[in-house]
């Protein structure tokens, strides 16, 4: 296992011990020259591998499953522990939930529960701040468990598990005493579940459900997408944006789900009954919902997904393998894979991929990660998880991380959103790429030019980078001036380069800033441009030397 000073490295398999994060290269494609174009193209994402004391954890035991909330992480294992550790790897808290493998972790909305569900047929909900504990044993494999984001809230106590008995259960507290209620029975086993707002998704062998809590109902079924392969092969991959729109990862197929009002929708009809408005609408239940579901976007891909999420106008998916990984296991062989190519395969297994594909399905990036045991790993052994942008943290229950999760993780909300990559031994955290890696990525190969316009444009609160303003400090900024400024002086225009120094050369009066100005006035008088300079040479605010003033 790699220690907190190692990086995700995109490219390739060696780590870099002199820096902490790395940025990944993008995929290329095409001919030698298209690739050396993709080398110098500037990556979308940066990738740093969780340190802390979790290589302990992977030492002896390996994750099954991941969660992310806005505070910590809550980890499952194979060993039927659920562990709790911050955005850097750190373990905050720990305890053995399950005899065998945790399936799936929950969290509800204000982090003061996590559930878990295994293999040993139980489901398990602990108050990390209380001792309050539920323990429900189903015995049978429980493969999925989502809490109620109100958990905390309500006196209900709910949550709805899945698994191998096909049935999907709503546990709940009433005045009578504890109840389980069926919402739904399947022909295969219900494989994971997500629940936002009043929504629960969840999928099973017919395809993706959505129930209304607050209304008691199913609103739809999502069926899946046609020449998909088994279900049980390839693990359902599900993500809410907002509680109107859900994205679904099915093997090789991405599909966008939005949730309508259906009383938009009758009004339409009634407005216009030949606009055959309900084709794309997924079936329904009946006229009980308030909401309809309709597919907006739809396509196929060439690889396995293990995991997406939208970002701003992009799908992020986290992949695996090819086109013939889709092939072995396509309907027509009927997902029989022969012991020999299912070795051979796994022995040959590439690294899996995190893409970013545009509203028009086209490919922006992919950068390859090189996870340790990747050769031995199958699509189910990833998952991706997702962590909204957080707000300034709250004040936190205790000072104590050891005693309160959110207090651990309230330094590391950042301001953007994240991401965490699980496998078995490792977990890496993605993030967009800010100001700071723009300007690094720029001053590494001598745009000093387009470094410096960019900062001055998100101190101006303008341009793709202004949300990340805040990263590049004044000093900083007149360092990569002053820079671009020696590079224009050495180009023979000193001209601009005096323009430079007015823009960027601090008028404080200080011992700083002072030599600043000198060092530089000297500089151009050294090149006969001492005019060039002149007119910008402070003569308010800002006392230089005589000899200055009387070149």
């Amino acid at each position: 296992m790699a220690s907190d000073e190692d990086e995700a490295n995109a490219s390739d398999q060696s780590d870099n011990a002199d820096n902490t994060e790395a940025d990944s290269n993008n995929g290329s494609n095409g001919d030698e020259e298209d690739e050396e174009d993709d080398i110098d193209e500037e990556p979308a994402l940066r990738y740093k591998r969780l340190g802390g004391n979790i290589h302990t954890l992977f030492a002896k035991d390996s994750a099954s499953t991941l969660v992310a909330s806005d505070k910590f992480l809550v980890l499952g294992t194979h060993w039927g522990n659920v562990i709790i550790i911050d955005f850097e790897g750190n373990e905050i808290k720990r305890w053995r939930a399950h005899s065998t493998t945790v399936n799936s972790v929950s969290v509800d909305l204000d982090n003061e529960y996590v559930a878990s569900a295994g293999d040993d047929g139980r489901v398990v909900v602990r108050g990390l701040y209380t001792n309050d504990l539920t323990i429900v044993d189903y015995s049978r494999p429980v493969k999925a468990v989502a809490l109620d984001p109100m958990y905390s809230r309500k006196a209900s106590r709910r949550f709805v598990s899945g698994g191998t008995s096909g049935q999907l259960v709503m546990y709940e507290k009433r005045w009578y005493g504890k109840s389980d209620t069926i919402l739904f029975t399947s022909s295969g086993p219900i494989q994971v579940i997500q629940w936002q707002g009043d929504l629960v998704a969840w999928a099973c062998d017919e395809g993706v459900q959505i129930y209304d809590t607050a209304r008691a109902t199913r609103i739809s079924q999502i069926s899946r997408p046609e020449g998909s392969p088994r279900p049980d092969l390839f693990s359902c991959r599900l993500q809410w944006k907002d509680e109107r729109t859900l994205v679904i990862g099915w093997a090789n197929f991405v599909q966008v789900v939005t949730l309508k009002d259906r009383s938009v929708l009758q009004q339409q009809q009634q407005q216009h009954p030949q606009s055959g408005q309900t084709s794309s609408v997924a079936a329904d239940s009946g006229s009980g919902p308030s909401l309809y579901a309709e597919i907006t976007v739809l396509f196929r891909t060439d690889f396995v997904v293990c995991g997406l999420a939208l970002y701003r106008d992009h799908f992020l998916v986290f992949s695996y393998g090819d086109h013939r990984t889709i092939d072995i296991m396509s309907p027509e062989r009927g997902g029989e894979v022969p012991e020999e190519t299912r070795q051979r395969r796994a022995r040959n297994a590439q690294p899996p991929e995190l893409r970013m594909i545009n509203w028009n399905i086209e490919e922006v990036s992919s950068d390859v990660l090189a996870l340790e045991g990747f050769p031995l790993l199958q699509p189910n052994d990833y998952g991706l998880a997702y962590c909204a942008a957080r707000q300034q943290p709250s004040a936190p229950r205790s000072a104590d991380p050891a005693s309160d999760p959110a207090a651990a993780g309230k330094e590391l909300s950042g301001d953007a959103d994240t991401w965490f990559i699980l496998s078995p031994k490792q977990l890496v955290s993605v993030r967009p790429r800010g100001l700071q890696d723009h300007v690094q990525w720029l001053t590494e190969r001598g745009d000093y030019r387009q470094a410096l316009g960019d900062i001055e444009e998100a101190y101006a609160n303008a341009g793709p980078w202004a949300m990340y303003r805040s990263q590049i400090k004044q000093d900083e900024y007149r360092a990569i001036g002053q820079s671009y400024a020696q590079t224009l002086m050495d180009a023979g225009n000193p001209g601009e380069a005096a323009e430079v120094c007015a823009r960027v050369l601090p008028r404080t009066d200080s011992p700083e800033s002072v030599a600043a100005w000198e060092s530089w006035i000297f500089a151009f008088a050294e090149a006969n441009a001492l005019e060039l300079i002149a007119p910008h040479i402070p003569v308010s605010g800002l006392q230089l030397s005589n000899t200055v003033y009387e070149m």
